[in-house]
């Protein structure tokens, strides 16, 4: 159970694709916390926290080559990176905020969702924009 990094996931800059990948890894790193039978609220909690630091830092690298190359979206992009923030938060408070086990998948998996959602959907839209390989 998992998403593995594969070649389609490529955005042709090294960098952003490392810190996709880190993306990923994490993701996994929550899927397997949620699925294990030792699953732990903190644990959850600190994976989460990790994504919201690394979606913050990854976002702001992004926005920055979006003006180093005259992103046409740019705007459009930054708002739903906003978004996604807010609803990441949501989601870790909602964790936070509840001993029940069932929310706590129900969240990890829309983050799971969100962040698949984001790096499939809307950044494949500046691969040209920001190709470098």
């Amino acid at each position: 159970m998992g998403i593995e990094w594969s070649d389609e996931l490529s955005m042709f800059n090294p960098d952003i694709d490392a810190e996709h990948k880190r993306l990923i890894e994490l993701v996994n790193e929550m899927n397997r916390e949620i699925a294990s039978q030792k699953r732990s609220q903190d644990e959850i909690i600190r994976i989460i926290s990790l994504m919201l630091g690394h979606s913050a830092e990854h976002f702001a690298h992004e926005e920055r080559l979006f003006s180093e190359h005259n992103y046409p979206d740019a705007a459009e992009h930054t708002e739903i990176h906003i978004e996604l923030i807010g609803k990441l938060n949501l989601a870790l408070k909602e964790i936070q905020n509840t001993d029940h086990v069932r929310r706590w998948v129900d969240a990890g998996l829309s983050v799971q969702d969100l962040l698949v959602d984001h790096l499939v959907k809307e950044d494949t839209k500046y691969i040209q924009c920001l190709r470098t390989e």
